[in-house]
This record gives structure tokens, C-alpha cells and sequence, in this order.
């Protein structure tokens, strides 16, 4: 078994078993659309029928721990990237081993959640600011691909751009007395934040929200920008690098280069191409 502590909780530990091959069967069909959604699926079942819904864990937890499982079930863990060198002007390339990735790793010693006071329609408000968890990922993924529907170019398309990150917004926070219901919790979110006014309320909430999802960061060290999810790499030192003091002796002080290196769920997610 696979033992594993959430980052965003280290006193709640689950237990993997390790993938099989009628796991790799059962995901071998995969819709790349539907990463959120296969990321429930597969990191309930390695837990067995008494498992922790992972629909409920922070987004980050998630991606941890299917990054957990691979780097404890795999013996290749090296990915190769390239890129194109600011300091020497040439191509490299890095083999990064998924292990390496452990330092980046960050813990929460409180729970996931931050209260912050905003201004909502002219009143200062508390809010419960929270990082997305699987079930609000979930609903942003369908949202996207109702989207895809729309030509790229078209306004229709361009409005459910707009209303995917209005949702990244009313999902990250709750007010006292919303709606116990999810969905109707969200409704309530959504007619309010559309009343804000835009300068004065709007963007202070969104700013609000930014900084303490920043304090409330935990699990491996990413980027997130667009909805885009990039691991970011251990520094690699350019290997041309030849850096001379006055004696013209090489110091071997190379500069360094971070890669943001894209996340996709169904790469950790073993399939029957695999078998």
C-alpha cells in the first residue's frame, strides 16, 4: 500500500493500492476533456471501497497525489524537455526526475481556509476564501466543454470564456449565508458577484481572493495562469556556460533556467497503452 498525506491536511493520510492491470484497462480510454473528472474516478478506486472522495480534496491534493503515486509505482521517472537557453543562445536538454519535484513541496499546518472582509454592495463583508477543490474543478471542466460547441472566434464562445473565469472567482470563496445546497450556493454567489460594482467592488474581491489563495498555497510548486496548470522544474545550469574571473579562471558559477513544464492529469494515470 501506498501511504499518503494531504498536503492541504497532513493529519488525514490515505492509503493507495498500487495500480493494476485492470486499471490500466479500465482508463484506457480517457477523454483529455474529462481530466478532472477521470482524476476522481481513478484516485477513488485506488483507495478501495471505504475511500476519502477525493471530489472533496483541494485541487492541489489531488495532483499530488496522483504525482505520489506515480513516482511510487513507476521506474522510469525521468521526462525529457528542451528549451531554447537565455544565457548561451543555444538548445538544451533536461531529463527532470520526477522525484526532485519533493523539494518544491509545501504543507499547511491550519485548514484550508482564509476569512477575509470585501466590500459587497457597500458593506464590508466576511468571506470564506478556499482554494478549488475537485467537485468546483469538475463543474468549471464542464462548463469548458460546453464551450468547445462555439467556434473560437465567435462572442458566444468569447462569453463562456468570461463565465469560466466569473466561476473560478464564485467558487473560491463562501458567504455566511448562502444556500446549503451547492448548486444554489453558487446561483446566490453568482447573482451577487454580477452586481458588483466593477472598480470599486469587483476587482478589490478578485485581488482579495488572489492573496489569500497565495497564503493558502500547499502541494507541489506550480504555476496557474489561464486555467493553465504548470509544474515548475528543479534549475538547470547551462552547460555552456563558462563564467571567468579576473585571473581568467572559470569559477563554475552557470546561471540557471526554471521550466514550466505542463500538467496534464492523464499523464500520471496508467492506461492500457502501458500494459
Amino acid at each position: 500500500m501506498i501511504s499518503f498525506d494531504l498536503p492541504s491536511n497532513t493529519k488525514k493520510t490515505v492509503k493507495f493500492r498500487e495500480p493494476t492491470v485492470d486499471d490500466c484497462m479500465a482508463f484506457c480510454d480517457l477523454n483529455i476533456e474529462l481530466e478532472e473528472r477521470s482524476t476522481t474516478e481513478y484516485l477513488n478506486a485506488l483507495q478501495g471501497d471505504n475511500y476519502d472522495d477525493s471530489i472533496n480534496w483541494t485541487g492541489d491534493d489531488r495532483r499530488m497525489a496522483l504525482w505520489w503515486i506515480f513516482i511510487n509505482t513507476h521506474q522510469d521517472l525521468d521526462l525529457t524537455y528542451n528549451y531554447h537557453c537565455q544565457h548561451c543562445d543555444e538548445e538544451h536538454y533536461f531529463n527532470v526526475n520526477m522525484v526532485q519535484l519533493d523539494n518544491t513541496v509545501k504543507t499547511l499546518d491550519r485548514k484550508p481556509v482564509e476569512v477575509v472582509k470585501t466590500l459587497i454592495n457597500d458593506e464590508l463583508v466576511p468571506i470564506t476564501v478556499s482554494p478549488l477543490n475537485g467537485r468546483a474543478l469538475q463543474y468549471i471542466e464542464q462548463v469548458h466543454i460546453e464551450a468547445l460547441q462555439f467556434d473560437k472566434e465567435s462572442s458566444d464562445y468569447a462569453k463562456a470564456v468570461a463565465y469560466m473565469r466569473m466561476l473560478e472567482v464564485v467558487l473560491s470563496f463562501k458567504l455566511a449565508n448562502e444556500p446549503l445546497d451547492w448548486e444554489e450556493a453558487i446561483d446566490y454567489r453568482l447573482a451577487i458577484v454580477k452586481g458588483l460594482r466593477q472598480e470599486k467592488e469587483f476587482k478589490p474581491l478578485v485581488a482579495k481572493i488572489k492573496i489569500a489563495l497565495q497564503d493558502l498555497e500547499h502541494g507541489l510548486l506550480s504555476d496557474i495562469q489561464e486555467g493553465i496548470i504548470n509544474l515548475i522544474s528543479p534549475p538547470h545550469y547551462c552547460p555552456n556556460w563558462v563564467e571567468k574571473n579576473e585571473k581568467g579562471e572559470a569559477t563554475g558559477n552557470a546561471p540557471s533556467t526554471t521550466l514550466l513544464m505542463r500538467f496534464h492529469s492523464f499523464a500520471f494515470i496508467p492506461n492500457a497503452l502501458e500494459v
